[in-house]
């Protein structure tokens, strides 16, 4: 049994499938994106971005600095649209990351690997597509920023923990 266990815990993570599922819902977001500030807070997160100011308290100083940067790179015409941009690239990376996450953390209970893919799978795209990530992410708001921020250190721990 612990031979199993081990093997198991020292499955090649599935880079592949998580880039087919960032990619996937990058072009959701991408098809989704808002053209221009939308409702609530994205106006004041564009502004603070544009010039590099602090949103409402507690602000978010490294969105502001990130997205100021991001916005810089002139593909879009519309300076909203770039950072929207950014969110959404920020959220696909998110999501990527967390079926990453998600698979990792369920091999401890589904020893099978197509099942088990499948779950972090329904997992990721449920996150994706629930109702309050496309819809902050459609308008410019952190959140999905700090998704990615915080899957992508996770990923990197168990990574460095078992190397290729």
């Amino acid at each position: 049994m612990t031979n199993d266990r081990s093997a198991i815990l020292a499955e090649r993570p599935p880079y592949l499938m998580a880039a087919f599922v960032a990619l996937g819902t990058l072009v959701l977001y991408i098809v989704t994106l808002a053209p221009t500030t939308q409702f609530w807070d994205t106006s004041e997160f564009i502004t603070a971005a544009y010039d590099l100011g602090i949103p409402h308290p507690p602000g978010n100083p490294l969105f502001s600095l990130m997205a100021h940067v991001w916005a810089m790179i002139p593909f879009y015409a519309s300076y909203a649209a770039r950072i929207n941009l950014f969110v959404a690239l920020a959220s696909a990376a998110a999501a990527g990351f967390f079926f990453l996450v998600s698979e990792r953390w369920l091999r401890a209970f589904v020893p099978t690997r197509g099942p088990r893919r499948i779950a972090a799978l329904a997992g990721s795209v449920c996150g994706a597509t629930a109702f309050t990530c496309p819809r902050s992410l459609r308008t410019s708001l952190q959140y999905s920023r700090t998704a990615f921020e915080m899957t992508s250190p996770t990923c990197a721990y168990w990574r460095a923990k078992r190397p290729l």
